[in-house]
């Protein structure tokens, strides 16, 4: 006699009552895969900057104590603002103050380039470019995860925190060495 198939137990298909969970139905939602590829990039491109700062400053100034200056300068900020970005996300739009940070992160590294072939740097002025780009830093790195409870369902979220956890993971791994 073969036993009973309910919906728990009978093999096969997916059914209405259990929603596709792999990384295929993932993938399958609109415009999320542009979100997860933009959002990569950004982490690598942000994990060589760190790096890539610390290098500029000792080549040019030859100062580790200016190297850790910058480098405090241009995290410390952004965690102060971190209890302020969920409240601006929400109310002024995710997406447009990820643009914001994106922008104001570029004309950060522009000028920190321009002025340094200029030979018109100075320390002081580094420093407060490192501070402005890491106040508005911290929206996109909560922004853009912010972002995936309102395109992907409920029964995905799983699959896409794990994405997201990764993409930390191979921004920290491949990053450093590119810079």
């Amino acid at each position: 006699m073969a036993p009973i198939e309910t919906p728990k137990t009978r093999e096969g298909p997916e059914t209405p009552e259990t929603p596709e969970t792999s990384y295929r139905a993932l993938l399958a939602i609109p415009r999320l895969g542009r979100v997860i590829v933009s959002m990569q990039l950004a982490r690598v491109a942000q994990s060589m900057v760190g790096v890539a700062l610390v290098l500029f400053v000792l080549q040019t100034y030859r100062s580790p104590g200016l190297a850790g200056l910058v480098t405090f300068a241009s995290v410390f900020p952004g965690l102060l603002m971190a209890p302020l970005a969920g409240a601006l996300l929400d109310r002024h739009g995710r997406t447009r103050l990820i643009i914001l940070d994106y922008l104001i992160a570029l004309a950060a590294l522009v000028l920190i380039g321009v002025l340094a072939t200029l030979d018109a740097l100075p320390a002081p002025l580094l420093v407060a470019i490192a501070v402005l780009s890491s106040i508005t830093g911290i929206l996109s790195h909560t922004g853009l995860r912010s972002l995936f409870p309102i395109l992907v369902p409920r029964h995905l979220w799983e699959r896409v925190n794990a994405v997201d956890s990764n993409g930390y993971v191979v921004a920290t791994i491949l990053g450093p060495p590119i810079a």
